[in-house]
């Protein structure tokens, strides 16, 4: 309760008064005179969003309104974050702080009182996380496998970050199959099917290499790769503490150090605990991390921008 107090204290001017800003005006505009017809058009990369939104829309009316979806997302999520830490063993005075943290996080803030969807990524990443230690020992009959597939696609759907949550979690029940393994192997291959002629439609609908190169060129949100392995590395890092920068926020030196500190943790349970819940929940983190880097060195996919664009990195808090 005491975080969600502080959660809400924290985003209580965040919301829009009277108007919109430029960049989220467009979404809600789409929302409220879009329809299911032109839905991937309007909806830009997140068309799930922008359908969640036209719900909202013709419930509540008002296109400023709209702010509230996400403002409830991040009054959630330290609280949430808060539950999960301590029902996998984190002490309480971690658990409290880590979630404080999340409260007054300055983008997690800000983005709270914004039409758009990176503050619930980060709560899909995290339900994610708190879903797949059960659904690896669940034995996967074809009925469980349709529901995986219709459930994943539709949470892929909603935004380009919760296409890669939901697809890396497919990887790790395909992995972890134990004796359903051409059931769990079905599901997958269904839901990959699903999400790449999704991604496949809605990349026709804007100019993606524009988008590229313009988050290259204004927020550095592309690693370069020279061909110098000390040097590829130096860029690869720079990004990921960009990430790390997002919620430990202070200096250059403890960004680092936080990044080496979860790195080697999750290493450490996704190697040593191998058949705990907690080894579940550090590969897939430790697996979506790598997909993000891979994705961004194809192209596909800003990672770890500059400080002005670290929104990106929101759905990576988790």
């Amino acid at each position: 309760m005491g975080l969600l107090i502080a959660a809400a204290i924290a985003r209580r001017n965040v919301l829009p008064h009277g108007g919109l800003y430029p960049d989220e005006a467009w979404q809600a505009f789409g929302a409220a005179k879009g329809s299911l017809s032109n839905l991937l058009t309007v909806g830009f990369s997140a068309p799930g969003f922008t359908g969640v939104l036209m719900v909202w829309h013709r419930l509540v009316g008002a296109p400023e309104q709209m702010a509230y979806l996400p403002f409830v997302a991040g009054l959630l999520t330290p609280a949430v974050s808060y539950v999960v830490l301590r029902r996998i063993g984190t002490a309480w005075s971690v658990s409290v702080l880590l979630g404080a943290a999340l409260a007054s996080e300055r983008l997690n803030v800000i983005y709270s009182g914004r039409v758009k969807s990176y503050v619930i990524d980060a709560l899909i990443v995290l339900g994610f996380a708190v879903v797949l230690p059960r659904l690896v020992r669940v034995r996967f009959s074809w009925r469980a496998a349709a529901l995986w597939v219709v459930g994943s696609s539709a949470v892929g759907f909603f935004s380009p970050f919760a296409l890669i949550a939901s697809a890396v979690a497919g990887m790790i029940l395909l992995v972890r199959a134990s004796g359903d393994r051409a059931v769990r192997a079905a599901a997958v291959v269904g839901q990959g099917v699903l999400l790449a002629v999704v991604t496949a439609a809605v990349r026709r609908t804007y100019d993606v290499k524009a988008l590229e190169t313009w988050w290259k060129r204004n927020y550095d949100g592309f690693i370069r790769l020279d061909g110098q392995p000390l040097r590829d590395v130096v860029h690869i890092e720079t990004h990921m503490r960009r990430v790390a920068g997002v919620f430990s926020g202070g200096p250059i030196w403890w960004a680092s150090l936080t990044l080496i500190v979860v790195m080697v943790t999750l290493g450490v349970d996704a190697i040593v605990r191998r058949g705990s819940s907690r080894a579940v929940r550090a590969q897939y983190l430790l697996v979506l991390m790598l997909v993000a880097v891979v994705a961004n060195m194809v192209g596909a996919l800003p990672f770890g921008p500059t400080s002005i664009g670290m929104r990106l990195s929101l759905w990576l808090v988790p």
